[in-house]
């Protein structure tokens, strides 16, 4: 009997039309005390998908150290501003960039560069030509500042954004934005009729992991060393041909249901390109 091998793989991502009006409602700001004005001082606006803040587990520790070790670093100074923010993102989608500290009768004295990981020069020196009331028409706080534009990288690497005064090289200020890989971690695999044990697991306190029950469970099944030693899951699961119900548990801070995608092959082939998740519950994927 030929034996027929399915594969899930999932990723996050924040769904976004390529070309869509984007909806500021959905976006966070990170910024300094004063935002706009003529007395307040030039600095980088960073507007991260609201969404990735529910991925932002231990993050923010970590910016701050970041922060603090470059704007302290010589090295890092003769290149960048001191007056520096730091944040992270969790997705390719593009971050938003803008510039407080100028007006219309001086937006047209500074210009930007793009700098993708330490030296690689993305966008050149560019002017600054609008602003927030350029890309919205809702948002009273965007449409009084600078618009920058929006920018990405790739998954583990970093994007820095720099502002100066025309015809000078000191930078006045600095934004630079990390894309860390964040996956959903498989707990556990449900198969036919034990969708009831599933919804067991949700009166338990602490049931975003495998409990000891469980994992007896799948001793029970495979020998030691047909299970994961990371997730004590089976490395590869065989179920009967006419079981087309499986229900697959992942741990993951989502907020929302098309926050995770999938993709799904069949004997190596792909029968399911990547796609948002169809299920109703945010946590499962039923196939």
């Amino acid at each position: 009997m030929k034996k027929t091998i399915l594969f899930l793989a999932l990723i996050f991502i924040f769904a976004q039309a390529a070309h869509a009006q984007i909806n500021w409602s959905d976006y966070s700001y990170s910024h300094g005390s004063k935002l706009s004005g003529k007395d307040s001082p030039i600095g980088i606006i960073i507007a991260l998908n609201k969404a990735n803040e529910t991925f932002n587990v231990n993050v923010t520790k970590g910016n701050e150290s970041t922060y603090k070790s470059l704007s302290k670093n010589p090295f890092f100074l003769k290149g960048h501003s001191g007056n520096l923010i730091v944040s992270t993102t969790f997705d390719t989608t593009k971050v938003q960039f803008f510039l407080g500290g100028v007006i219309k009768n001086n937006i047209h004295d500074y210009e930007y560069r793009v700098v993708k990981e330490h030296d690689n020069i993305n966008v050149p020196w560019t002017k600054i030509t609008k602003f927030g009331s350029d890309v919205s028409t809702k948002d009273t706080i965007i449409k009084s500042l600078a618009y920058i534009g929006g920018f990405t990288t790739t998954i583990g690497k970093r994007i820095t954004v720099d502002v100066r005064k025309k015809g000078t090289n000191k930078i006045l200020s600095t934004a630079i934005v990390y894309c860390e890989r964040n996956v959903p971690q498989l707990e556990n695999i449900y198969i036919g009729n034990k969708s009831n044990e599933f919804l067991k697991r949700f009166n338990k306190f602490d049931s975003n992991h495998i409990s000891n029950e469980e994992i007896i469970k799948w001793n029970k099944i495979h020998p030691d060393d047909q299970l994961n030693t990371l997730t004590n899951l089976p490395r590869m699961l065989r179920v009967a041909s006419t079981q087309n119900n499986l229900l697959f548990y992942f741990s993951a801070s989502v907020v929302k249901n098309d926050q995770i995608e999938y993709e799904l092959l069949k004997d190596h082939r792909v029968i399911r390109s990547w796609r948002r998740n169809e299920s109703g519950c945010i946590f499962t994927l039923a196939l």
